[in-house]
């Protein structure tokens, strides 16, 4: 499977949320499993990266929507943990930890697949949808993920 971008997501839920919370959501909705193929929440303290459904598996992330051009089966689906939209309650940015982690997993996904941090997505810019929230700054995080896809391009480029 082609994949032509990385579509951010929250979920609607505490940043400890886990993969098998968001399954159940998911299938009780009608999906045969979790739609994303990778959930960043929290441990305790730590980030954990849950891996969902395979990368070369459809996810099931985005509403269908006649002839867009991203859209599940050509796009890896990545949920933050947390309620990052400033009007629900209880919403906060991202933990910095949990999105530190999300830019890290997004540009390693991004150097596998050939793309760039313009191939990054939150979920509204794709689908009317407030998804992954206004707290998180997706132009800021694009950037980040810049500097870390340079950062790995210097370091695969060295003479060791």
């Amino acid at each position: 499977m082609l994949i032509r971008a990385i579509v951010l997501h929250h979920s609607v839920s505490s940043p400890s949320t886990t993969l098998a919370q968001i399954d159940g959501w998911h299938k009780v909705r009608g999906f045969r499993c979790v739609g994303y193929q990778y959930v960043i929440r929290l441990e305790g303290e730590a980030p954990i990266i849950e891996r969902g459904r395979s990368e070369d598996e459809r996810g099931a992330h985005l509403k269908p929507s006649g002839l867009a051009e991203i859209n599940n089966s050509n796009s890896i689906g990545v949920c933050i943990a947390g309620q990052h939209q400033s009007t629900a309650p209880h919403a906060a940015p991202p933990d910095w930890r949990l999105l530190t982690q999300a830019q890290e997993l997004v540009a390693e996904l991004c150097q596998q697949h050939g793309l760039t941090e313009s191939d990054v997505y939150g979920h509204r810019e794709l689908r009317p949808t407030a998804c992954p929230g206004d707290l998180l700054d997706l132009d800021e995080f694009r950037e980040c993920v810049g500097s870390l896809l340079e950062q790995i391009r210097a370091a695969s480029n060295c003479d060791y």
